[in-house]
């Protein structure tokens, strides 16, 4: 995957300029716009002779030169660090992995910066740009929790805040009181807030350390006699176990830090449609949930319009970036609709809290996986854990066939969804090769991360590290937001035995032996 910014929009592309300086041509989607930066994959790419593009482009290209030679960059000639533009604050989250989420004027995340290999492992890009930014610290944080980044029940994280200009001071008061609402959320972690002072963003980038370590550090580097390096490489439950945090920090989760009974007096998450989903920096909510609000939706998929209706006031929107359709469900913009309709919302934390008449509503987010584990749920998850070889019908050609599973052998069938979506089962059998969804994988108690810019797999096995690259003839699939790998060579690369039969692979690495359910899409 590579990254740059549109510069020009035609009638049947656009044009990128690249983190690597180069001008390419790129299939036109919906969405983009002159100025806003994309992701994009090589499939992506308009093949075609470079030297067309690099000469269309001279003129502005010298232009730019031209410009820079008579107007210097002010933080370049200052050694000033820079933002993303469009940048309200920085938000740093510190577990040892340590990132920061730059976010704008909305607190939603519009840059993320990493610090360290743990961070890069810990976050995706393309996951949590657009998000408010509680729900992206959640994201990060569950990340961390799912990949052993925490040490048995100690859950400490360490979070900072720095306006990125002067004037921007006053509003960070909105950003602390929604952290903590976020962390009265998560009983099972502690939030530390560590205040910053101005100036400091600047300072903990020249340095190389993260704005809430930085923090720590000017508070205890006289008096606890310890070095930046130090406090770099050390995990914020040991910053907090040695008492480095007790002068500034403010424990999120306390009580006191809101007054939680009064702020959820009358608010309610009850029903399963009381849900919204984010995408490319916008909220969809389940239209069955504006149902509930009095508001009726009927959708014209053939003319792409959808209407809605609240005691006769009519309000039409359109089906492109008004319209997600997931797992059967419908989702339309809620902020367009809400606002039409005059009814107020606001984030509290992660959720959004709407206000209809006497009840506070909260809206609970949801995620891709979200659906995945839903589906799963409703999957038949058998394990056995009474004698060896317990028996199970499988049926194949409409016979039916006994297999027997070993005792610690757990078996996921497939639901009526997989028909629908095969991409719901763990693997997937493309033109006879049968690939792996990498989420999977940590069934076998290894950490993967996939490399969108090679096309590699990361693997984490205690703390040996292992990188597997795959030919051309055999690419991984993406699929939204999952990525399946080419199992037998991943399976040999990890030491993982398996066994191919009748829509299962049966798998054994070491004691642990696990049965998956295959899609076949050839």
């Amino acid at each position: 995957m590579k990254k740059g910014k549109v510069i020009d929009i035609r009638k049947d592309c656009i044009v990128v300029l690249t983190q690597e300086k180069e001008y390419v041509k790129l299939k036109k989607k919906q969405g983009e716009e002159e100025g806003s930066e994309i992701y994009f994959f090589e499939e992506d790419l308009i093949k075609e002779n470079k030297t067309i593009i690099y000469k269309t482009f001279a003129l502005v290209a010298a232009t730019l030169m031209l410009f820079f030679n008579i107007f210097p960059n002010n933080n370049v000639e200052n050694n000033m660090v820079s933002f993303a533009e469009d940048t309200f604050a920085v938000v740093s989250v510190d577990i040892n992995p340590s990132i920061e989420l730059e976010i704008d004027e909305n607190l939603k995340v519009i840059d993320v910066k990493s610090y360290n290999k743990d961070g890069n492992r810990i976050v995706d890009k393309n996951k949590i740009i657009g998000k408010y930014f509680t729900i992206a610290i959640k994201d990060v944080v569950e990340n961390a929790d799912t990949k052993g980044y925490f040490e048995g029940t100690d859950k400490d994280v360490l979070i900072s805040v720095a306006p990125i200009k002067e004037e921007f001071s006053s509003e960070v008061d909105l950003v602390e009181k929604q952290l903590k609402y976020m962390a009265i959320e998560e009983k099972d972690k502690k939030y530390i807030y560590m205040e910053s002072q101005n100036g400091e963003i600047e300072k903990s980038r020249k340095e190389g350390i993260s704005l809430g370590k930085y923090v720590v550090y000017e508070d205890c580097k006289n008096e606890k006699n310890i070095e930046i390096e130090e406090i770099k490489k050390m995990k914020v439950t040991e910053l907090d176990n040695k008492g480095m945090l007790t002068n500034k920090g403010e424990y999120l989760n306390s009580k006191n830090s809101l007054n939680e009974s009064s702020e959820k007096e009358n608010s309610k998450v009850e029903n399963d449609h009381e849900v919204f989903i984010l995408k490319t920096g916008i909220e969809y909510v389940d239209i069955r949930f504006l149902n509930e609000l009095g508001i009726k939706v009927s959708i014209d998929l053939p003319n792409e319009i959808i209407t809605t209706e609240k005691h006769g006031k009519f309000f039409n929107l359109t089906k492109e970036k008004n319209l997600i359709i997931k797992e059967n469900r419908y989702f339309i913009n809620l902020k367009d609709v809400l606002d039409y309709y005059n009814i107020k919302y606001n984030y509290k934390g992660s959720v959004i809290q709407v206000d209809y008449g006497k009840e506070k509503i909260q809206l609970k987010h949801l995620e891709e996986t979200d659906f995945l584990n839903k589906n799963i749920s409703k999957q038949i998850k058998k394990e056995s854990n009474k004698e060896k070889n317990t028996k199970i019908i499988t049926k194949n050609n409409g016979t039916e066939k006994k297999e027997t599973i070993d005792e610690k052998e757990t078996l996921i069938e497939e639901t009526t969804d997989t028909h629908t979506n095969p991409y719901l089962n763990p693997i997937i059998i493309n033109h006879g090769n049968e690939y792996i969804d990498i989420n999977y994988l940590e069934k076998f108690k290894i950490i993967p991360t996939f490399n969108d810019e090679n096309n590699s797999l990361e693997i984490l096995i205690g703390e040996n590290k292992i990188e597997i690259e795959f030919s051309k003839e055999q690419l991984p699939i993406k699929q939204e937001s999952k990525v399946f790998v080419p199992m037998k060579k991943t399976f040999e690369e990890i030491g993982i035995k398996f066994e191919v039969k009748k829509g299962y692979v049966y798998t054994e690495k070491e004691d642990i032996k696990e049965s998956f359910k295959y899609s076949n899409l050839d």
